[in-house]
């Protein structure tokens, strides 16, 4: 499971690629759950422009001791792999997220090491399924964490989307006599 995207304006902020990478392992954190799955292992992977001098891409990844969708845990291995993809002289334009070893959320081979994530633990579950309800019913990103920050400068620009006439009633033309 895999979220992307390119940047609206490329940028040279360390807390700016954070936000980017955090905003986007929470939507696949959400993606997860809704689909009643846990990942295993995940991937950070962080580009410049291609089109410019000097392309730069690179990647990690991290296996998680046990598989979650518990958004904290998540974004916690994937903050650490965006810091160690940080480069000073890099314009970054682009990011993403991917999820692998999906397996079910009912199926979860625990660890014996894993101090962190207790996928028996009630507490937590009820957390991001009260926080996944707020946001389907009252606006995406309602509630959000932290991490994914609030002026997402970053964010890809949506100018020249088309018409949504289908699916979104506000966007539905009227016609005038």
């Amino acid at each position: 499971m895999m979220v992307s995207r390119t940047f609206g304006r490329a940028t040279r902020s360390p807390h700016e690629l954070e936000e980017a990478v955090a905003t986007f392992t929470a939507k696949a954190a959400r993606k997860l759950r809704r689909e009643g799955l846990v990942a295993g292992a995940l991937c950070v992977f962080v580009s410049s422009s291609r089109f410019k001098e000097n392309f730069y891409y690179n990647s990690a990844r991290s296996r998680l001791m046990t598989a979650s969708n518990h958004t904290p845990t998540l974004l916690k291995s994937a903050l650490a792999l965006t810091q160690q993809l940080w480069r000073d002289e890099v314009e970054f334009a682009r990011a993403g997220v991917i999820l692998t070893k999906l397996v079910d959320e009912n199926i979860i081979q625990l660890s014996l090491f894993d101090d962190d994530y207790d996928p028996t633990d009630e507490r937590s579950k009820q957390l991001m399924q009260a926080i996944d309800e707020l946001n389907q019913l009252y606006g995406r990103d309602l509630v959000r964490f932290a991490a994914v920050g609030t002026n997402q400068h970053w964010q890809t620009r949506a100018r020249y989307c088309s018409n949504r006439w289908t699916t979104r009633w506000s966007e539905l033309p009227i016609a005038k006599c």
